[in-house]
């Protein structure tokens, strides 16, 4: 995401907060982090790592991320939205995911993808840049979001990922496809945990 100090960053679904706190990081501790979960538990967890590492400009909200809209229209220099998913690009930690999920739950996440996104673009500032991330690799949850939602908001613009990731990744198979915006990492090709990056611009309407 790269945001830079003295900005506005809204992380959508922040807890536990490992992210959260390494975008304070990046931005020197200056400027303004929301930092939203629908789920008060976890909002203690993103508190934790701010105690823990002396970050004092992280709010954390307790918050629908499909209502983000409603307190922060149009305030945003950047989003982050690392959204719910299936977690299947984790299955070679978590076999156990394999049996649990069905698909029809990957089209319900793929909703809630959706409706996230959708209250994110709203927050944005034209000019903004916002990222859409999982830890998974079903097309339904990657580029199938990414698709839709550049049908559905003609101000969305992909934006390169060439300068935002480590210059080493060029030279893995597929690294290609960051120019064009997104990337998807895969256990067998990367030797990673499955997962999927993709980085957007708001231009003006």
């Amino acid at each position: 995401l790269k945001p830079a100090p003295g900005s506005l960053v809204i992380d959508a679904c922040s807890a536990p907060g490992g992210k959260t706190t390494h975008l304070a990081q990046l931005m020197e501790n200056s400027g303004r982090i929301v930092a939203c979960d629908i789920h008060g538990h976890k909002l203690d967890l993103v508190r934790e790592n701010m105690g823990r590492l002396g970050i004092t400009i992280i709010e954390p909200v307790l918050l629908d991320a499909t209502r983000l809209h409603e307190e922060y229209s149009g305030q945003a220099d950047y989003i982050l939205v690392d959204a719910p998913c299936s977690g299947l690009g984790v299955l070679r930690r978590r076999p156990e995911i394999r049996w649990r999920k069905k698909p029809e739950q990957i089209m319900e996440l793929r909703d809630l993808q959706l409706a996230i996104m959708a209250s994110a673009i709203r927050c944005l500032k034209p000019g903004g840049a916002m990222v859409y991330s999982t830890c998974t690799i079903t097309e339904e949850e990657n580029t199938g979001v990414i698709k839709e939602i550049l049908r559905r908001q003609p101000e969305l613009k992909l934006d390169s990922l060439a300068g935002c990731l480590p210059a080493n990744l060029s030279c893995l198979s597929g690294m290609d496809i960051m120019k064009d915006g997104y990337v998807q990492f895969m256990p067998h090709r990367h030797g990673t945990d499955g997962f999927f990056i993709s980085r957007f611009r708001k231009v003006d309407s």
